[in-house]
């Protein structure tokens, strides 16, 4: 996060661990999905890809503080409404299986 705040845009690799799915889910987040790759050759090529495109590069640089800002990451009122309504969601779901 720290570094996505200082304009440095991640690539990330999605997959079954904890650590792959939180950064899929901040590029996400973010709008950013076009970062996060599928598999290894995936990733070597978007960030090569990347790293090609400056112009492209230097505007999503430019972009990520306020792409921050506007995403519930930095809106601690808006992500914890938004994990109350998922918790919301899964209790009632829990009661409405308990109803025989």
């Amino acid at each position: 996060l720290e570094g996505l705040w200082m304009g440095v845009p991640i690539v990330t690799l999605n997959g079954p661990t904890y650590v792959n799915q939180v950064g899929r889910d901040i590029m996400t987040q973010l709008g950013l999905e076009i970062f996060v790759a599928t598999d290894a050759d995936e990733f070597v090529g978007r960030a090569c890809s990347f790293a090609a495109q400056l112009d492209s590069l230097a505007s999503i640089r430019g972009s990520l503080r306020s792409l921050m800002l506007n995403s519930s990451l930095c809106q601690p009122e808006r992500m914890a409404g938004e994990l109350e309504s998922v918790y919301q969601q899964m209790w009632h779901h829990w009661c409405e299986s308990q109803v025989t």
